[in-house]
Formats: structure tokens, sequence, C-alpha cells
């Protein structure tokens, strides 16, 4: 329950120590999450993996294609460490070009806005 003192978080190990008597409804918005490799979605998932193990209600939304490679596609529902993970469909245009990396971007967005 949150307020109840420090946890271990299972998988980073960290403590986590939540301040609210009550649990946060929080929503994590980025193009990439895990299990995609890049830094961006590792850190934010370490971020709600630590966020909801400290009893908050944790949804991600983020884009369906991979970083490195576009053509990977991961599922559009999925649960991963306490955290709602939402995909929503993005362009494959990848890292291959500056205009590419906007149209993706903007996709996802558009997306996430929905």
């Amino acid at each position: 329950m949150p307020g109840s003192g420090p946890k271990q978080h299972e998988s980073t190990g960290s403590f986590v120590i939540n301040l609210y008597p009550y649990p946060l409804r929080i929503t994590l918005l980025n193009q990439y999450y895990p299990p995609d490799e890049a830094a961006t979605a590792q850190l934010l998932g370490d971020l709600g993996a630590a966020l909801a193990a400290a009893g908050h209600e944790v949804r991600a939304i983020c884009g369906d294609r991979g970083y490195a490679n576009p053509s990977v596609r991961y599922p559009r529902r999925q649960t991963i460490d306490g955290v709602e993970v939402v995909r929503v469909r993005s362009t494959p245009f990848g890292r291959s070009s500056k205009v590419g990396r906007v149209i993706d971007y903007a996709t996802y967005l558009a997306g996430a806005a929905a």
C-alpha cells in the first residue's frame, strides 16, 4: 500500500519510498518502452516499474515499433513489471533520415493523443 514505508524493487534492487497516502494514476509518454533497447525506453521502464512497485497505477503510452529496427513490432497491449503498456501504431521510417524521424514521431504523437 502506498505510504507504508520503503520497499525494495524486485528487478533493480533499489528502494522505493512512497510519500503519498493513496495510489496515484500516472501516465508515462515516450515513443519507446521496454523491451525495446532505446536508452529512453530503459530509463522510463525503470521509472514505471519503481512507481508500480510503490503501489501506483502506471500506464505507459508508446509506439509499437523498435528503435534500432523499425520492422520489429511489439504487442499493442501488455503488462511489464506492473505497468500497463499501450502501444500506438507508428510509421516504420526509423533512423534512416531526419524527415523519417519527424514523421515517425508525429504519427506516435497523433496516436497517443487519440
